[in-house]
């Protein structure tokens, strides 16, 4: 393990990105494969069941790395005691604002319905935030966190590889919206990097974020036979700053809040 460890900090950027996906790719194809051999599961049993394997998995080799300090609650890191929890509520309300677009005369939900619900948005939560925030940037921040620069350099490095990741999508989805994907994700995961740092809890944003997808796909998930519309161009020259504001801002407020090498070092603050 100590080998693996200093080949990617030799490497953090390719590595971080390889991690990134090699992840996508298996919660991608596994799914798949399982379903062609046992049809009768459905495929959205394995999906889910993977996204839960792979957040497990990377965990696991945080831990394994000895990198948990990082996702892991601390009461000896007293960083922000009292406000640690603060930069939850502006990025929740990201989610709030999903909530205006939910077409609530339409929504027909069964009990099946709201657990597929649960189960989903929080398994995304869990993989997109195990994988990106508690691997992928632990990596770059333990490569390059030393220097404020390099913290500030690790959370906009994962943050744009989080986000060019959401390009997968145009397999299925409008161009247009593709793009106002890529800069969502970019700008939420400067928000995610700083919420967890500052939170000192990978579970804060994986909260965060699945609060955000459910509040989001609530149309999907209750409508029957949903189609998405592409959204007008106006809706992302609002939606753009909104997010900038709601969940950059703070993520970035909460970087600069964190003491330099504190999770480096196991040291403690006052």
């Amino acid at each position: 393990m100590q080998k693996l460890k200093q080949q990617i900090l030799n490497q953090p950027l390719i590595s971080a990105i390889l991690i990134a996906v090699i992840a996508v790719a298996a919660s991608q194809l596994i799914p798949v494969l399982l379903n062609n051999l046992f049809p009768q599961v459905g495929l959205w049993t394995f999906a889910t069941l993977t996204r839960y394997l792979i957040a497990a998995t990377s965990m696991l080799l945080v831990y394994r790395l000895g990198w948990n300090t990082i996702t892991k609650p601390n009461k000896h890191l007293v960083i922000g005691s009292k406000y640690r929890w603060a930069l939850i509520i502006p990025m929740l309300c990201v989610g709030l604002i999903n909530l205006a677009n939910v077409k609530w005369v339409l929504l027909q939900p069964s009990s099946v319905d709201i657990v597929r619900w649960l189960a989903t948005n929080l398994a995304a939560g869990a993989f997109e935030e195990t994988l990106m925030r508690g691997l992928v940037f632990i990596t770059l921040y333990h490569a390059w966190g030393h220097t404020r620069s390099g913290l500030y350099k690790a959370a906009m490095a994962q943050a744009v590889i989080f986000g060019c990741l959401h390009l997968l999508n145009l397999v299925h989805s409008d161009p247009i919206d593709v793009i106002a994907q890529v800069l969502y994700a970019t700008m939420l995961g400067i928000g995610f990097a700083g919420l967890m740092l500052y939170s000192r809890s990978i579970f804060s944003v994986i909260a965060v974020h699945a609060f955000i997808n459910a509040t989001g796909s609530i149309n999907s998930s209750f409508i029957l036979d949903f189609t998405p519309t592409p959204n007008e161009p106006a809706a992302y020259f609002v939606a753009i700053p909104l997010i900038f504001a709601l969940a950059t801002l703070p993520g970035i407020w909460g970087l600069k809040r964190v003491p330099l090498n504190c999770y480096l070092q196991g040291l403690t603050h006052d």
